[in-house]
């Protein structure tokens, strides 16, 4: 059974339609919406007059017929002088390098897109009913205008089987201490740091509500 409910957009007032068949499906289509409308790592999601984690347990929200979800703007409207930004970005790209790690940029307008690549760091992927090890992954991270006060959005886009880490085809969300007790003290090459200790030392208070997370927590 399929429950229709209806998306609204703060920024813009736009409005959409969407039916979801499951909390998985729920968990994708807000992922895909929050990209539409540019709006990852800058958002709250309200619930009828309930504010929602991004990174909550979406199958823990009973949604019925017609509900609406709103899609918000961060209240944080903290930024710093764009030359600041600019600047402070591209030394987090040069430290990322200075490790040895290769990374593509993308500026678009106020957002800063980068991809990540992590060469011979074992990870672990599921491959038919095994538990093997990848040691090549790729990571999208985007920041917003209002990075550092506000966290990256970082989404894993290779193959994984991991409690914090949700597969590719289910969004590829990332949830652990170091994003979730994020300030602007923090950076880039300390996150990916973070992330690559976090492939060998899973956080089982982050385990996100996904099957093969939930599946791969109990093998850990």
């Amino acid at each position: 059974m399929s429950t229709v409910i209806s998306i609204r957009s703060e920024k813009d007032g736009d409005r959409v339609r969407v039916s979801v068949e499951s909390s998985d499906t729920l968990k994708k289509t807000m992922n895909d919406v929050c990209s539409y409308w540019s709006l990852e790592g800058s958002h709250s999601l309200e619930l009828n007059g309930t504010e929602l984690s991004p990174h909550m347990r979406w199958s823990d929200v009973s949604l019925d017929e017609d509900d609406e979800l709103i899609i918000k703007p961060s209240q944080n409207d903290k930024i710093l002088p764009n030359d600041l930004w600019e600047k402070r970005v591209n030394n987090e790209v040069e430290g990322l390098r200075s490790k040895g790690i290769e990374v593509s940029t993308d500026r678009c307008e106020e957002r800063y897109h980068m991809d990540i690549w992590l060469k011979e760091i074992p990870g672990p992927v599921k491959i038919g009913d095994m538990v093997a090890t990848s040691f090549k992954h790729r990571i999208s991270i985007s920041l917003t205008r209002s990075y550092p006060y506000v966290p990256p959005t970082v989404l894993w886009k290779t193959p994984i089987y991991h409690p914090n880490i949700a597969p590719p085809e289910t969004g590829g969300n990332v949830s652990c201490t170091y994003i979730s007790n994020w300030d602007f003290s923090r950076n880039i090459p300390d996150l990916i740091d973070e992330l690559i200790r976090l492939l060998d030392h899973p956080q089982k208070e982050h385990v996100l509500d996904v099957r093969e997370c939930i599946e791969a927590s109990r093998k850990t």
